[in-house]
């Protein structure tokens, strides 16, 4: 049986994040003098977002003793 370990609990932060960071580049991030920190913000958050999408990877475990299998979505 392969089974996909995810806690929904761990989304908050994603549904945060899609629901508010358009706002906030248009409106927060301008106001950065910074302009490596406001390119770093905004690579930081797209990474966060594309976490747990399986087709920006993952691995693979099977147990020997019961063939069991496990998805571990890859952080990039």
């Amino acid at each position: 049986m392969n089974r996909y370990k995810n806690n929904k609990n761990d989304r908050k932060l994603e549904k945060i994040l899609v629901n508010h960071f358009e706002e906030f580049k248009k409106i927060k991030l301008p106001q950065l003098r910074n302009k490596e920190m406001r390119k770093h913000i905004v690579d930081t958050v797209e990474k966060a977002l594309k976490c747990g999408d399986i087709k920006y990877g993952y691995a693979k475990h099977k147990c020997l003793t019961c063939d069991e299998e496990y998805i571990h979505l890859l952080q990039i």
